[in-house]
């Protein structure tokens, strides 16, 4: 019968229906935040040194192969995660640096290679030398 076939629709349907989405619990960077980590590096890898905005194959365009990464995970079992951070710690421009899409993959995968340690020194050297190539001196801002 019709009715018969709705309800069976309506079963399967409720069945492989998709979960409801659970709220975001990642401290995920703002638009502005990602910004000024990439600025504060010059646009270049802190693990590498490569530059990030390049010309795009058309000449009205660019491409980023840079993102900003979280030195200390922006959520729960993520890499070198720490639970004594608030979110606003987790979110700021401090916990993170600028790198190449492939080092942020390393990053995130091998913690033994980047700990919370490196992560930092790194990300001093990279802003340090952003600096210089800019022509200022590290202790004393522009001039």
């Amino acid at each position: 019968s019709k009715r018969g076939r709705q309800r069976f629709y309506k079963a399967v349907f409720l069945r492989n229906a998709m979960p409801p989405a659970a709220p975001n619990s990642r401290d995920d960077f703002s638009p502005q935040t990602k910004r000024v980590i990439a600025q504060r590096s010059g646009y270049r890898c802190a693990i590498c040194g490569c530059q990030t905005e390049i010309p795009g194959l058309d000449p009205n365009t660019a491409v980023s192969i840079g993102d900003a990464a979280h030195i200390t995970a922006a959520s729960r079992g993520g890499p070198r995660y720490d639970p004594n951070l608030t979110s606003d710690q987790r979110t700021s421009a401090e916990n993170g640096l600028w790198a190449c899409k492939n080092h942020h993959w390393w990053i995130d995968h091998d913690e033994d290679r980047y700990s919370v340690s490196d992560l930092v020194r790194r990300k001093i050297t990279a802003e340090e030398q952003a600096r210089q190539l800019a022509g200022l001196e590290a202790s004393k801002g522009p001039e």
